[in-house]
């Protein structure tokens, strides 16, 4: 499994998120691959996230709320093994 993290627009500092995301924050989500993550968090809260970024390309420094949920893509996002729903 690989680490994912799912940020949030900015509206969302003055709108309520729908899953409980924050500009100031991160979801994990744990996959095997970036297209299983997106499935997922696509299941979880359809459109309603802003950039998805490998643990490579992610930098925590910037998000001082931290992880606001973590998402198991297999058992959170409802798919199969295998990625397919």
């Amino acid at each position: 499994m690989n680490n994912f993290y799912v940020t949030f627009g900015q509206k969302y500092h003055h709108e309520e998120h729908p899953a409980g995301g924050h500009p100031d924050g991160w979801f994990l989500v744990r996959a095997e691959n970036e297209g299983d993550a997106r499935k997922a968090v696509f299941n979880l809260m359809g459109d309603k996230w802003a950039f998805m970024y490998s643990e490579e390309r992610f930098n925590k420094s910037f998000f001082p709320k931290g992880c606001l949920k973590s998402i198991d893509a297999l058992t959170d996002g409802n798919l199969t093994n295998g990625g397919d729903k």
